[in-house]
């Protein structure tokens, strides 16, 4: 496919053209840039300044040194100079440690040397080795003064733990002797503890064996008791019949006097052994009442209760334990009575 001669001759000068133009363009660009550049380094130039006449006045020379030592590596090699030998010396004067004038000092040994001023260059030179001898002298020494105060403090910390150490230890061995005390006190009281459990034991027994040698001795005597009751003449009488009180002006009614038990029916040994205790406690008795030790004669009923009860149950039993009821002394006249006929039916079952 062809394009018309017309046509082709508009392509053709329009490319001319734009050959012819381009090159114009980017020169102008270039120099607009270049421009710009210089305006923002001229602004910049003009800020670091402002800051100097600023620390200056303020009277801060470590600003004053910085903002130097910033601001000559974008203005000419003499003002540069002028710049770094004047922040060297403030450094110097304000006798600044934190490397202000060695730097300084280095780039104005670069300066004379891209100058070929060798001797300038040699004299900074040996400024910045004294320097640097300096500085390594004070990081040495603070290097030094830091070990000294890490080892200080290591060594009074070490104090510490030891002195914490001996106190802990102190400590210990206090709870633990505190605690061998504590369990030699429980020892010995365990040891006593066992000695008077021992010595209980003990007792009880030998008391039990008193108790029990006596009541074999009270079986055995019982059993001789029981023999001789055996024979005819010891054995419960009949009952007989009672006699009447001879007439008087103004009788007196006794109580009945209960019937002996039947001998079938009651044990020959507990009939034995209540008439050997029964006249003692008949007359512990008679003694409390004469007394007025109304204790002494319930505990005296308590005693003669259970053989009561065993060999007449129906009469002396039961008026001895209606002597025992609670509340039973309320009216003293009956219960008096009743410990009357009481001491007489006992007299009676002892016949």
């Amino acid at each position: 496919m062809f394009l018309p001669l017309d046509f082709r001759r508009v392509i053709l000068v329009a490319l001319l053209c734009w050959c012819v133009c381009a090159p114009t363009g980017a020169i102008g660009q270039s120099a607009q840039a270049r421009k710009d550049s210089l305006l923002e380094l001229r602004r910049t130039i003009d800020e670091f300044k402002a800051r100097i006449l600023w620390a200056d006045s303020a009277r801060d020379a470590r600003e004053a040194c910085r903002q130097r030592i910033m601001l000559a590596p974008l203005v000419k090699r003499a003002e540069a100079l002028d710049l770094y030998q004047a922040a060297a010396q403030i450094a110097d004067t304000a006798e600044l440690v934190e490397g202000e004038e060695l730097r300084a000092r280095e780039a104005l040994v670069e300066l004379y040397r891209t100058a070929n001023d060798w001797r300038q260059a040699f004299a900074e030179t040996e400024r910045v080795n004294v320097l640097k001898e300096e500085q390594r002298a004070s990081e040495s020494a603070s290097f030094h003064a830091e070990s000294e105060s890490l080892r200080t403090a290591a060594s009074a910390q070490s104090d510490s733990l030891q002195a914490l150490l001996t106190a802990e230890r102190d400590r210990s061995r206090t709870e633990v002797a505190d605690a061998e005390a504590h369990a030699g006190r429980w020892q010995l009281i365990a040891i006593l503890s066992g000695a008077l459990w021992m010595f209980a034991v003990a007792y009880v027994l030998s008391r039990f064996r008193r108790t029990d040698k006596r009541t074999r001795a009270e079986l055995t005597a019982l059993r001789t008791e029981l023999a001789a009751l055996k024979a005819p003449q010891n054995r419960f009488r009949e009952p007989v019949a009672p006699v009447a009180p001879p007439p008087v002006e103004e009788p007196v009614a006794a109580p009945p006097l209960p019937a002996l038990p039947d001998p079938a029916t009651v044990d020959e040994a507990l009939i034995a052994l209540f008439r050997k205790r029964a006249p003692e406690r008949l007359a512990t008795l008679r003694d409390a009442r004469g007394r007025g030790d109304q204790e002494k004669v319930l505990r005296v009923l308590h005693t003669l209760k259970p053989q009561l009860l065993a060999i007449d149950e129906a009469g002396a039993g039961a008026r001895c334990i209606r002597l025992l009821t609670e509340g039973a002394t309320a009216d003293l006249a009956a219960w008096n009575s009743d410990l009357d006929q009481l001491e007489r039916t006992i007299e009676y079952l002892l016949r």
